[in-house]
Parts: structure tokens; C-alpha cells; sequence
């Protein structure tokens, strides 16, 4: 006698479609989760930077205000020392020691800043050449 397998019930194909559909809603849900906590720690994490650049700008501003005194400091300084290598160059016309101390350290005038900005104007182009 031969044995006869029993036919298979459509019931077990459509129970295992349904439980692999339901372990990949379940995959995708648990996704959706995970990405809404990662959008939740970005916008926590933006807003801090914020903060931080708010704070970066106001400590910008404050520093260049306090440097301000400084540079005017450094303006007048320059004046000076300008005033002063001035009147050097000026006495080294007609004393021999003023002269000395002109050549050893090589002071000379420079020209003017409005004169020594030819590379200001445009050059010409290669196709006017």
C-alpha cells in the first residue's frame, strides 16, 4: 500500500505570507520610531548650536569693541614713530650723526599710499596686446 500524503490547506501559505507581512511592518514601524528619535536629538542639537552661534556673535562684537582702543592705540603709535623717522630723515640733510644712524638702518621715505596704487587700475587684456 502506498501512503498518500494529505493535501496541504491553502491555509498554511496565506498564514505564512501574513506572518512574514507582519514582521516587516513590524521592521518598519520600529524604523519610524527610530527615526523620529534621531529628528528629535537633531532638533535638540540645533537648537543648542544656535545658542552657541548667538553666543560666538555676542562675544565677537564685545571683542572687537574692546580692540578698538587698541588700534586706535597702534594709529597714534605709528604716528608717532612716522613724526619721528620724519624729523630724522629731515635732520640727516644737515647732521652727520642723523645721517649715520639713517644709513645704518637703511630709512628711507616711502611714496605716498595714493601714489604706490598702480596695480589699482585695470590691466590691460592679453587681446589689446
Amino acid at each position: 500500500m502506498t501512503a498518500t500524503n494529505p493535501p496541504l490547506s491553502v491555509h498554511i501559505p496565506v498564514g505564512i505570507v501574513a506572518f512574514a507581512l507582519s514582521i516587516f511592518l513590524a521592521a518598519q514601524i520600529l524604523a519610524t520610531n527610530q527615526n523620529g528619535q534621531t529628528l528629535l536629538w537633531q532638533s535638540g542639537n540645533l537648537k543648542t548650536q544656535l545658542t552657541n552661534l548667538e553666543t560666538a556673535e555676542k562675544s565677537f562684537a564685545d571683542s572687537i569693541k574692546q580692540r578698538d582702543a587698541l588700534v586706535q592705540q597702534a594709529d597714534q603709535v605709528k604716528a608717532q614713530y612716522t613724526t619721528l623717522l620724519t624729523d630724522l630723515l629731515e635732520l640727516s640733510k644737515t647732521d652727520s650723526d642723523a645721517r649715520r644712524v639713517v644709513e645704518k638702518y637703511r630709512i628711507q621715505n616711502q611714496a605716498p599710499a595714493a601714489a604706490a596704487t598702480p596695480a589699482a587700475s585695470p590691466a590691460p587684456s592679453p587681446a589689446a596686446r
